[in-house]
């Protein structure tokens, strides 16, 4: 009987008392047979998160190991995932959020899908967990068969977001990690991170599996940062995939569409009702760097390209009329 390696499980916990008991529930049904340990980083919340979940280990009789590792104080989730992958002993890992949770076969699929060739990661997928339902988080997501990503190819699949583009919901073999670890101090930090990847992919000229294996629920939180503080993220996101424009600005489909993709994303935050005056000034530079040409082109409305161009060319002035009336 051959033995199975092992994976590891990093769960980040930070001010989840609600969800953690769910989501370490569904890590401890899971089917796959080798040996897992789950690694829980204590991110020093205000709560009983922590207390919760100490009890629910406690109470466990299964073969899943359970570590808790413990911050002085509040680092963040990227230092917070740096922490469990410095010290996971797994042959793989695998990312999940506290407020999130897995079907019960999402290990035992992904695994034999990366050790069906030399893949370096198995990508699997979201569903968008509601109170009122679990739906796909993005229709282009939906397939049927497995397909292999060829390292040319991954840039434009992650970027291009044609698939998951998140750290999260894929095995990663742990000897890819090796020299990869989150910027800590950084929101939309998963895009950096997926950036990142990529040169790996590229330079090693590795392989990667995607899977349709839609198991990983992505909690609606409105009480989390993503939610909460929906302008800082896109400001976050304007900003981290300039990186990536920087990097392959010789691909020139692929830069047409981020440009696209951060110019929506900038007037997104110039009109949310909420942005400070700090946010709104970062996104006036990015916008700054878009042609009125490239703008036009973008197939806005009339009355929408002359809101763009007055927020361009008057931001003081739209940030009166907008923001303080």
């Amino acid at each position: 009987m051959s033995i199975l390696p092992s994976i590891s499980i990093i769960i980040p916990v930070y001010n989840v008392e609600k969800y953690i008991a769910e989501c370490l529930q569904s890590v401890m049904w899971q089917t796959y047979q080798g040996a897992i340990e789950c690694i829980l980083v204590d991110d020093c919340g205000t709560d009983k998160s922590i207390a919760v979940a100490e009890q629910l280990i406690a109470a466990y009789k299964g073969p899943i190991e359970f570590r808790i590792l413990h911050h002085e104080h509040n680092r963040g989730l990227s230092a917070a995932r740096n922490t469990g992958t410095d010290t996971a002993n797994g042959d793989y890992i695998y990312y999940l959020d506290s407020d999130d949770f897995i079907d019960e076969n999402t290990i035992e699929v992904l695994y034999d899908s990366i050790q069906s060739g030399d893949y370096a990661i198995a990508i699997s997928y979201f569903t968008k967990y509601t109170e009122t339902g679990d739906e796909i988080y993005c229709d282009e997501w939906i397939f049927n068969e497995p397909r292999v990503i060829e390292p040319e190819e991954y840039a434009e699949r992650m970027l291009m977001q044609k698939s998951n583009f998140a750290s999260t919901a894929k095995l990663y073999k742990k000897d890819f990690l090796e020299k990869l670890r989150f910027e800590e101090d950084r929101l939309n930090e998963d895009t950096l991170f997926v950036i990142d990847t990529i040169s790996i992919i590229e330079e090693r000229k590795l392989k990667c599996i995607d899977v349709p294996l839609y198991s990983y629920h992505y909690r609606m939180n409105d009480e989390s940062i993503c939610h909460k503080s929906t302008y800082k993220m896109d400001t976050a996101y304007v900003e981290n995939i300039q990186v990536a424009i920087d990097r392959y600005k010789d691909r020139t489909d692929l830069v047409e569409w981020l440009k696209s993709d951060q110019l929506t994303r900038c007037i997104k935050v110039l009109r949310d009702r909420e942005v400070d005056k700090m946010h709104y000034e970062i996104v006036i530079k990015y916008l700054r760097y878009f042609s009125n040409k490239f703008i036009n082109e973008q197939k806005r409305s009339p009355k929408t390209y002359l809101h763009i161009l007055m927020i361009k060319y008057l931001p003081h002035l739209m940030w009166i009329i907008e923001h303080k009336y």
